[in-house]
């Protein structure tokens, strides 16, 4: 018996725009200056455009590995970095790094995964913890700069995190259990009830983004694809899928990208490149960039 993975559109619809860095685990879009912005196994930063035009520009030091990236309205940078356990931000102009986090007295970051801003300033960040010890929790900072644990389920390995567009859910995946979760927002900050809107047996989804639909869009690192969710039928679908593993190789985090959010930008963990596909026909939900108080 012979079985397929059909998907939506073929993997020929990614191009490479980013040759040589170094194992990237996420990407970020600054679309008011239209710069990508990238993360290295050894803490190294890159920003560069849509083509193969790339500088580092940062290092975040040693043993450091950096994980997910969000921008807030000056273009500074939110780095979840796992080798030294804390959240740090880089001043877009001056390149300068702060530490703002490593979690609470009793419960310290171990690793911190990926951040994400919602509608009132507040920085959401997932701390997968340990994989296999089921011991994941989601921290929040409050726009004065206060950490304190926002949820702590899912716990197996939560991960990438987006909110919906009108704020009132956040979507989590949960990579060691195949699933992704949809937590409502209450009217004063704190998590609601939860719901399982993804279960693919058998996967590591990663990342997770919407388009302006409000679809979810779901990349595994393993194996070598991207799904979507229609959030009104709850219908899931392969969109990409690279059974060789030549173009996608562990996609970890995705991003809507370019001047109309209409491409899909990968970042690939083991490999040294990062990919966009083009011609989808989706526009993305454009990401909560917050002015923050220093």
């Amino acid at each position: 018996m012979t079985m397929t993975m059909t998907a939506r559109f073929p993997v020929s619809a990614f191009k490479t725009i980013w040759t040589g860095v170094n194992h990237p685990e996420s990407i970020v879009w600054d679309g008011d200056r239209n710069l990508l912005y990238a993360g290295g196994e050894r803490g190294e930063i890159y920003r560069g455009d849509l083509d193969n035009n790339w500088q580092q520009i940062a290092d975040c030091g040693t043993d450091a590995f950096v994980l997910g990236l969000a921008l807030d309205a000056r273009g500074d940078l939110y780095v979840c970095e796992r080798g030294n356990s804390r959240l740090l931000r880089i001043d877009s102009e001056s390149l300068e790094q702060v530490e703002l986090s490593r979690g609470t007295p009793s419960r310290p970051m171990i690793c911190p995964n990926f951040a994400a801003f919602d509608v009132s300033g507040r920085l959401l960040v997932t701390d997968s913890g340990t994989w296999g010890a089921d011991d994941g929790v989601v921290f929040t900072l409050s726009s004065h700069g206060e950490t304190s644990v926002w949820s702590t389920v899912p716990s197996n390995f939560p991960n990438g995190i987006a909110f919906s567009q009108d704020g009132a859910f956040l979507y989590v995946v949960e990579s060691a259990a195949s699933k992704v979760w949809r937590i409502e927002v209450r009217e004063d900050g704190s998590a609601g009830a939860r719901k399982l809107v993804w279960h693919v047996p058998d996967t590591v989804p990663d990342g997770v983004t919407l388009d302006a639909a409000g679809d979810l869009y779901i990349s595994c690192y393993t194996p070598d694809s991207i799904y979507v969710v229609d959030m009104a039928t709850g219908e899931s679908e392969l969109l990409l899928h690279d059974w060789s593993g030549q173009h996608m190789q562990a996609p970890t985090n995705i991003a809507f990208v370019g001047p109309e959010l209409d491409q899909l930008a990968s970042a690939n963990l083991c490999g040294r490149h990062v990919n966009v596909a083009t011609g989808l026909g989706i526009t993305g939900l454009p990401l909560v960039r917050p002015e923050v108080e220093r």
